[in-house]
Order: C-alpha cells, then sequence, then structure tokens
C-alpha cells in the first residue's frame, strides 16, 4: 500500500522537527488532526537523566494541563501504569485505551483519579504508542480526544503505525543532539564509558545523571530507590538516616569547595541474607578531575557496587600486554571468582592436569611463579569499582 501524500509530507515534517524544536507543535497538532483528535503530546521522562525529559506538546494542549501533570505526580504513574499497558503491544506498536484495557470502565478502574485528571481537560479517550522504554525512562506518543466522541477507529491506529517508526527515529535524534549541546559533554561521554556505577547528585540532592552501569545496578536490586520528592532513599530507616546524613555532608561540601572529611561508605541491605548494595558518597570537591561539573550544579557523587557480583577483569589488557590468549584470559578471570583448581576444572571444561599445563602457560606470559603471585596480579587487573573505606 502506497503511503498517501499528507503522510509523507507529515514524515518530512517530523524529520525537520528533530533538529528544529520550535517545529513540534505544528507536527502534533496535524497528527492529531490526521487520526480526528482533539490533542497530542510526546511526553519523554528519564529518571536518572532529567536533563533529557522533554514534552513536545499539541498546540491546543493547555499548558495549565501540564502543569498539573507534572505537580501532581501523574507523569510518574503515566510511566508506571499507561507505559505497562502499552508495553504488552510492544515498543513503537500503536494501539487505544479501549484495546489496552477491553472497556472505559475497565480503564478508570485501572489507573484511578488520574481518569478525573483526564476527563477535566477532555484526554480520556487515548490512542498512543511507545517510542522507548527502560527501568528508569519512558517515552510514549499519546493521542487524545474527550470520551464523548468515542474510541479511536482501527484505522487511525494504523496511520499512527505508519508514522511511529518516524516519530521514534526524530526523538532519538532530538536526544543525541541535546546530549551533544549540554556542557561539559566530553566528562558525561567518559563517565557514561567507565566500569563503575557512577550517579551524580546536584545542590539539591537531585539525580541529575547517572551511567549505564549505575542503571544496570539499580534495576538488579531493590535496596536503593530513586523518587523526585525524597531523592535517593532506602526504605530501612536507621540506614535511610545515614546515607541522608552523608548525602546532606557531601552535598554541603562539595556546594562550598570546602575542606573536610565529608563523605564516606554506607552498606545497604545485608550480607547475610545474601542482598548487599556498597554506595561511596564522594563530595565533588574531593573529584579534582570533575571540577568542571560544578556549572551544571553537580555537588556530589555516589558510587555503587554489588559485593555478591563475580570479578571482572580487563580481558583485553591481559590479551595485549601479557600475551595470553583468548580462552587463558577468560580462565584468569573465572579463577579469581574460583581459586581452588579442582573446583575450577569442570566449570571451564577441562581435565585439572589440563589446567595446571594452562596455567604453567600463563606463568612463564606473565613472570608469575605461583597461583598466590597470578591471584595478586590478577586481582590488580580488576575492572569492579573497589570502595576505599
Amino acid at each position: 500500500m502506497a503511503i498517501p501524500e499528507h503522510e509523507l509530507r507529515l514524515i518530512g515534517d517530523i524529520y525537520d522537527a528533530a533538529l528544529d524544536t520550535t517545529l513540534w507543535p505544528r507536527v502534533m497538532t496535524s497528527l492529531a488532526d490526521l487520526v480526528g483528535a482533539r490533542t497530542s503530546v510526546i511526553t519523554a521522562l528519564d529518571t536518572l537523566n532529567p536533563a533529557y525529559n522533554l514534552m513536545l506538546p499539541h498546540e491546543r494542549l493547555a499548558p495549565e494541563s501540564m502543569t498539573e501533570y507534572r505537580e501532581q505526580g501523574w507523569d510518574v504513574l503515566d510511566m508506571q501504569v499507561t507505559g505497562a499497558a502499552l508495553l504488552q503491544s510492544g515498543v513503537g506498536v500503536a494501539t487505544s485505551s479501549h484495546a489496552a484495557y477491553g472497556s472505559v470502565e475497565a480503564w478508570k478502574a485501572r489507573i484511578g483519579g488520574y481518569y478525573d485528571y483526564l476527563e477535566k481537560w477532555g484526554l480520556a479517550a487515548q490512542a498512543g504508542a511507545l517510542l522507548d522504554h527502560g527501568d528508569f525512562r519512558w517515552s510514549v506518543l499519546g493521542i487524545h480526544r474527550p470520551s464523548a466522541q468515542g474510541v479511536f477507529s482501527d484505522d487511525s491506529i494504523a496511520v499512527l503505525n505508519r508514522l511511529t517508526p518516524h516519530l521514534r527515529r526524530a526523538l532519538q535524534i532530538h536526544r543525541q543532539l541535546s546530549y551533544l549541546q549540554r556542557r561539559n559533554a566530553a566528562l558525561y561521554a567518559m563517565l557514561e564509558k567507565l566500569a563503575a556505577a557512577v550517579i551524580l547528585l546536584d545542590v539539591n540532592g537531585r539525580v541529575t545523571f547517572a551511567n549505564s552501569r549505575a542503571e544496570k545496578v539499580l534495576g538488579q536490586q531493590q535496596l536503593l530507590q530513586i523518587s523526585r520528592s525524597e531523592g535517593l532513599h532506602t526504605r530501612h530507616a536507621q540506614q535511610n538516616d545515614r546515607l541522608q546524613a552523608l548525602l546532606r555532608g557531601c552535598i554541603a561540601t562539595g556546594r562550598r569547595d570546602a575542606e573536610g572529611n565529608a563523605g564516606g561508605v554506607i552498606g545497604l541491605g545485608s550480607s547475610a541474607a545474601g542482598d548487599l548494595l556498597l554506595m561511596t558518597v564522594t563530595p565533588l570537591s574531593a573529584l579534582e578531575s570533575w571540577d568542571e561539573l560544578r556549572s551544571d550544579d553537580v555537588a556530589a557523587a555516589v558510587f555503587l557496587s554489588q559485593p555478591q557480583e563475580a570479578h571482572r577483569l580487563a580481558l583485553s589488557l591481559l590479551q595485549e600486554n601479557y600475551g595470553l590468549t583468548q580462552r587463558e584470559a577468560e580462565i584468569c578471570e573465572a579463577f579469581v571468582n574460583n581459586p581452588v583448581l579442582e573446583a575450577l576444572a569442570p566449570q571451564v571444561g577441562l581435565t585439572l592436569a589440563s589446567l595446571r599445563s594452562l596455567f604453567k602457560a600463563v606463568y612463564e606470559k606473565t613472570g608469575m611463579h605461583s597461583q598466590a603471585e597470578l591471584m595478586r596480579l590478577l586481582m590488580g587487573l580488576r575492572v569492579n569499582f573497589e570502595h576505599i573505606r
């Protein structure tokens, strides 16, 4: 089926808007008119990197409705509830609230008081698509009209499905350009590549940046929570009191660039329960190489690690600097996590005799003479972040 000419024009406008954000209101208006909607909006929310948050509204979308959306916390509820419903259809797949929930009554029951907000602003009948989704972020296209106008037709959903891939690409372009325009972009790029999990906090204790490693660690545990109202916090009252004291001290020190001993290490959870998260909290004033971040109101840095996590080695360094084969390097990494050769041999698929022969080759290449010497060398090549008490 050939794409209608008016859709092709809109697709061109979408990519123009990716480069010039002033064009988005016109795009959103054209999109709403195309499917018989009253309003439309693209919302992107990133809890760990709020500099990327954006809202691209329709020209007829009342600014007061967007203020209420944020201030009442409907944006977070929207991400949790509507995002979960749209995720069932899949990222990039358009659907309607009626199709997702089966009926208006089921839609009302699922979102509770949020429906009153939608009805108040003429947004109760909805269609949309997830444009991106993760544990701490989402972006979504929302198309709305008053409930009195009825649900969206299959033809309207088909139009949205044709346009959604272009909206996703345009949003990715927009986010990349926003990243490049950010102050100290090179420094943030370096933090993104670190093996350590890093979270940056501003002078008010809000998260301003978290690298990919931090996002992964946060997604694997329930000990450390993030919210706009409480910032970083944990549910255990005593541990949370200590955590907040550390954060306040670091932020104050980092903000006034004073000498002091603010900061420290705190363990959340319990090693006995097998669930432990270590946090090192450091004032920005102690991180000389990162001092440029002060211009972004960064006041403190938090480093995370999971003690139960397996040690990871710099495998490429072992291969390039010591001449180890990939197989030898991988077995060295297994060795630092399981130093008993009798137990290690079946784990790596070798007989004990073959494993001993392999280690003799590793000794010769690295200049080591025993398992103890090799272990000391390898532990110095870990890429996991090590906390300093």
